[in-house]
C-alpha cells in the first residue's frame, strides 16, 4: 500500500475486511526520484508483498508501477528509465486516483 494523504488505518480497513494484511509504504512524496523507488521496492520485498495498491494521484501511481518493475526485474529504476518492458510477472497493481483529474475510476493492471 503506497499512501499520500489518507490515514494509513482508513485506507487499510477495507484490504483488511477483505482477509488481507495489508502494509503500508509511507514515504511516497511528489516526483518520486529513483532512490525513493528503489526503497519502496527494497521494502516490498522485504515485507514478501505480491501486490499493490495505489490511493492518490500521479505521483502515488508512478511510485507504485516503479516499485513493481523493480520489485520483478531487480536492479534500480535508473536501468528502466525509458526502457520498454513487458512482463506477466508484474505485481498485481490495482490504481484509484482521488484527484480531479481522473475521476473516480479505479485502473487494473497486472495478471
Amino acid at each position: 500500500m503506497l499512501r499520500l494523504a489518507l490515514p494509513p488505518d482508513e485506507a487499510l480497513k477495507p484490504l483488511r475486511a477483505a482477509g488481507l494484511d495489508p502494509v503500508s509504504y509511507d514515504q511516497v512524496r511528489a516526483h518520486p526520484g529513483i532512490a525513493l523507488v528503489d526503497a519502496g521496492a527494497r521494502y516490498y520485498q522485504s515485507e514478501r508483498c505480491d501486490g499493490l495498491v495505489a490511493i492518490g494521484g500521479g505521483s502515488s501511481i508512478d511510485t507504485a508501477k516503479g516499485i513493481g518493475v523493480v520489485a520483478v526485474h531487480g536492479g534500480s529504476i535508473g536501468q528502466y528509465e525509458w526502457a520498454r518492458i513487458r512482463s506477466t510477472r508484474d505485481p498485481s497493481a490495482h490504481r484509484h486516483p482521488n484527484h480531479r483529474g481522473y475521476g473516480q475510476r479505479g485502473q487494473r493492471s497486472g495478471p
